[in-house]
């Protein structure tokens, strides 16, 4: 009677669990493009480096800055880079953290980017989550 009991209790449990967890809340991301500078004031590394051919390839690079524009605050990168040293075209990639401290915004964005190199010149498309008082929208 005794592991009867218990198996009842057991089913009742997980049945109250099921009935009173909050419904899962599905929400779609959101883009928000910004456009900024990021101003970089120190660099670190590669941990490793080399030359095939004509391309220099670095992992490891660490970079800090400050962000102006629509975003503002401080900025720290660790990434990787490919670059043609004839033409100036390569790709970049690597994770990014954004302290925001300004125009009305105070937390993080921790995420990813992939960067093209073209003519020695460089673009970032960046992705990744916000924590604090970031009201992008």
């Amino acid at each position: 009677m005794r592991i009867k009991t218990v198996l009842i209790m057991c089913s009742l449990v997980f049945i109250a669990n099921v009935l009173l967890i909050p419904e899962v809340v599905w929400a779609r991301a959101t883009k928000t493009a910004v456009s900024g500078e990021m101003i970089q004031m120190g660099v670190g590394g590669p941990d490793k480096e080399w030359i095939a051919g004509n391309n220099n390839h670095r992992r490891g690079i660490t970079e800090m800055g400050v962000v102006t524009g629509e975003l503002e605050g401080t900025y720290s990168v660790v990434g990787n880079l490919h670059l043609n040293l004839s033409t100036g075209e390569g790709q970049s990639f690597g994770k990014l953290t954004i302290i925001l401290t300004g125009n009305g915004l105070a937390g993080t964005f921790e995420g990813s980017y992939v960067g093209k190199l073209s003519d020695f010149g460089f673009s970032l498309t960046i992705w990744g989550v916000t924590q604090g008082e970031i009201p992008l929208n």
